[in-house]
């Protein structure tokens, strides 16, 4: 185990609900911060306890409900994230943030749509300059 993992959580049939995993996706093929486990995972976080507990640094980004504008990048702390709108079936996010020892972030895009069968939107997509400054910037504090 690396010492920082980058973990992209989403369901890539709900719109942009998938949108950390295909930015995931991108960075592995964009060979960016290879330094780090790289996970893109479109199921529960509580499935890759075993492998995320011990790291000491860990980024999750996602498809997070902020009021904003579609595409907008928020940044959140672990003390931040119990107040996060996040789906039902990420609801374990917030368990696994009270056992997590090592400093844990979300990198939240706004949704625009996370209907069924639905493509990401161009709002989130073009956010994905955004969100590598993001995890640069976490991973250097």
């Amino acid at each position: 185990m690396k010492k920082a993992v980058i973990v992209g959580l989403g369901n890539t049939l709900r719109g942009d609900d998938g949108i950390g995993v295909y930015f995931l996706k991108k960075m592995m093929k964009d060979r960016l911060f290879r330094n780090c486990d790289l996970i893109p995972w479109d199921g529960p976080i509580s499935s890759l306890m075993g492998k995320l507990i011990n790291a000491e640094k860990l980024v999750i980004i996602d498809a997070v409900e902020m009021g904003k504008n579609a595409g907008e990048v928020g940044v959140f702390g672990k003390e931040q994230i119990a107040k996060l709108s996040l789906d039902t079936h990420k609801a374990s996010i917030r368990v696994f943030a009270d056992m997590f020892k090592g400093k844990m972030y979300i990198v939240g895009v706004q949704p625009k749509d996370i209907g069924l069968g639905k493509k990401p939107s161009d709002e989130c997509m073009e956010a994905y300059e955004k969100v590598v400054e993001a995890v640069r910037d976490i991973l250097t504090c």
